[in-house]
């Protein structure tokens, strides 16, 4: 039994439920902290993961609704990235489960009987009998008001609470069911993606590795991250690697311009952050404009690199062949074309930035 999982934080944590159930099956983690379910179809396509495991278990609840209740997440985009996935689960023969992890204060404040993203994972959990594991049942069932009790913080699971939920993996994997095929989804599902990446891996430099691996925190990073260097054309291309991901990305400095074989709509873009993270310009059809320096501990205080991914939910492009992404400052935002991401860190101080940029997530099958 081969599992891929596909979600936030609470699934690369190092006292995860994913790290404990390594121990008992094998597992290909594909998470990643500050992420919502549009990264969890660019790492489907990235990795082939419904081609290489036999079961799919999605942990993007608490994400997706966390976005929506931030202002930055589309309602109508995440429920067709959901029907995406499931309708993928249908084709592959994949079986499928959902892991639903509340936040805390909010559950608290009865913040998710306002959300049209809870209702949208609720719905489809009961139209298309889809298994999943309610963790605020799981645990008002064992301890009642004491639930919260079993959370570190608003987002992520304690240690106690991470051992409940790999307890509940292990009992739904032996009873989980293949999804019925549903012709209806066609007509509602993301056809003909694929993930474009930048530079491919293989002609850099073989990077030295760690002889022991680092713990795994929130988000895939290296203590000291090993970095290769060399220059095509007027870009510079490196590869981070650690003991989670090898990604190979290009440095804009400036401005560069991205032409595919036919008209296309980026979704998603993946890239890795650090201080020199900045502001962009992604023009199209249309202009959406992102800051792509997180708030991150990691990056802010330890000066460290992440992975980290820009998705386009509130404002959407229009498909075209041509996207040149530019480099600006803060000055030259315009409130209409601004899109913030959840975890930004703001700021009006004009500095000397790039974009690492690694894949998109592309509509119609594209490529350059």
């Amino acid at each position: 039994m081969k599992i891929a999982i596909v979600g936030g934080s609470n699934s690369v944590l190092k006292e995860s439920y994913a790290n404990t159930l390594s121990a008992a099956v094998q597992i290909d983690n594909k998470a990643i902290g500050m992420t919502n379910s549009m990264y969890a179809l660019l790492q489907m396509e990235k990795y082939k993961l419904l081609q290489h495991n036999d079961i799919l278990i999605h942990e993007y609840f608490v994400n997706d609704n966390n976005h929506f209740f931030q202002g930055i997440n589309s309602p109508e985009r995440t429920k067709k990235i959901l029907l995406t996935l499931i309708q993928q689960c249908m084709r592959n023969q994949k079986k499928l489960l959902l892991i639903m992890i509340y936040n805390r204060a909010d559950k608290i404040a009865g913040k998710y009987s306002q959300s049209p993203i809870f209702t949208i994972y609720t719905d489809f959990i009961k139209q298309y009998m889809i298994p999943f594991i309610d963790m605020y049942h799981v645990l008002y069932t064992k301890v009642a008001n004491q639930w919260p009790l079993y959370y570190k913080d608003d987002t992520h699971l304690s240690v106690a609470g991470m051992a409940l939920l790999k307890d509940e993996v292990l009992k739904k994997l032996r009873t989980l069911p293949y999804l019925t095929p549903s012709i209806e989804l066609t007509t509602a599902i993301y056809e003909r993606l694929s993930v474009v990446s930048l530079v491919s891996p293989k002609p850099i430099l073989a990077t030295p590795t760690l002889a022991t691996p680092t713990p795994i925190l929130a988000t895939p990073t290296l203590a000291t991250p090993t970095l290769a260097t060399h220059t095509l054309a007027k870009h510079i291309i490196k590869t981070l690697t650690n003991s989670l991901v090898t990604i190979s990305y290009i440095v804009i400095t400036d401005t560069i311009t991205l032409t595919f074989d036919k008209p296309t709509e980026i979704l998603a873009m993946e890239y890795v952050c650090d201080q020199r993270s900045g502001y962009i310009e992604i023009k199209g059809n249309s202009i959406i404009q992102k800051n792509t320096l997180k708030t991150d501990k990691l990056v802010l205080t330890d000066n460290k690199p992440i992975v980290a991914c820009i998705t386009f939910n509130v404002k959407q492009f229009e498909p075209a062949t041509t996207y040149t992404i530019t480099m600006i400052q803060p000055k030259d935002l315009h409130p209409s074309y601004y899109d913030r991401e959840r975890n930004t860190y703001e700021t009006l101080h004009d500095r000397q930035t790039n974009f690492k940029l690694a894949s998109l997530l592309v509509t119609n099958n594209a490529t350059f």
